[in-house]
């Protein structure tokens, strides 16, 4: 137990002393400042160009983020001194595998490729959301009908000569 005793005045004495000299360097702070204005005093100062932050638009889809001066200079620095938000970057990445030579001229082409992409979206579909919507749904409909209609040529002349004839001589025809 002497042991512990001697374990524990030593964790006491030791934080005593860091309260001890946090008061001590408080009461040296001048009233009229406050603890705040010592803290920033003591704070190391950052550059304030690197951790401004700054909202930026993606040149791809036109997406904007905030982010600091740093981040801004490391994608760029990425993607050939282009800004390209998280998701766009996700879709070049994709691009570059596909196309897979060197890695430099790759990730510049690809982020070509999915600026056409994006610039073509945002001259249709963006521009204008309802006739983008009317045009997909036409399209689905012209597919799922010729898909039908092929369907049922194939089934209606089979199933009905069966029906009809009833025999081997309506199968002829």
């Amino acid at each position: 137990m002497s042991q512990k005793t001697a374990t524990t005045t030593t964790r006491s004495t030791t934080r005593r002393l860091s309260l001890d000299f946090f008061q001590r360097a408080v009461s040296d702070v001048p009233s009229e400042g406050g603890i705040t204005k010592y803290m920033d005093l003591r704070l190391p100062v950052h550059s304030s160009s690197s951790n401004d932050i700054r909202a930026i638009q993606c040149e791809c889809c036109g997406l904007s983020e905030d982010c600091t001066q740093a981040y801004i200079r490391r994608v760029r620095d990425r993607y050939c001194g282009r800004w390209v938000c998280g998701l766009c970057s996700e879709a070049v990445k994709e691009e570059s595998q596909r196309l897979g030579h060197s890695h430099h001229i790759i990730v510049g082409e690809a982020v070509s490729a999915h600026m056409e992409i994006c610039m073509k979206y945002n001259r249709t579909t963006r521009l204008n959301p309802s006739k983008s919507l009317a045009r997909a749904m036409s399209d689905i409909l012209k597919k799922s009908s010729s898909q039908k209609e092929e369907h049922c040529k194939i089934g209606r002349s089979y199933s009905s000569l069966a029906a009809i004839g009833g025999g081997e001589d309506s199968m002829k025809d």
